[in-house]
Order: C-alpha cells, then structure tokens, then sequence
C-alpha cells in the first residue's frame, strides 16, 4: 500500500485473513484502517520521523532516561557495570 499496491495489499491479506476472498468483512476493515492510519500519519512515507520521542513529556523523560542509561554504562569500567553474586 506505501507504493500504490492497492491490489497486491488486498490479495495478501485474503490470503491470511480471509481464506482468499478479498470481500471478507475482516479484510474490507483491515483494508480501510490501513488506508486510513496512512493518509492521518504518512507513517509509510517517513520512517525517519523521530517526533514521537519528543511529543509529550512524559515521552521526553522516557527518552531522556534511555540516552542517560545508555552513556552511564558505554561511559562505566566494566566491574561497575557487572553485578557480583555474594
């Protein structure tokens, strides 16, 4: 669907989802919920889009949290960084 394979979606999923009839119910839903996530968010056109890390405050925090725990443990000699058993 990113690339206009409108028919070549639909045949994929009555063949998983609707034992090969592309008039299913479930295939028709799934089929308009796709096209529907992708006009909304353009989430097929721009996977480098790193806006939903910074959208509330909460998911800065988390973000933030991330980074900080990542440079402590590349930044940390080894033997802080392991855990000894007593």
């Amino acid at each position: 669907m990113a690339h206009d394979r409108h028919e070549e979606a639909l045949d994929v999923m009555a063949k998983y989802h609707g034992e090969g009839d592309r008039n299913s119910p479930i295939v028709q839903l799934e089929y308009r919920e796709m096209l529907e996530d992708i006009s909304t968010t353009g989430s097929d056109k721009r996977w480098w889009d790193y806006r939903e890390l910074f959208n509330s405050p909460e998911v800065r925090y988390r973000s933030m949290l991330v980074v900080a725990m990542g440079t402590y443990i590349v930044s940390s000699p080894p033997k802080v960084t392991l855990l000894r058993a007593f």
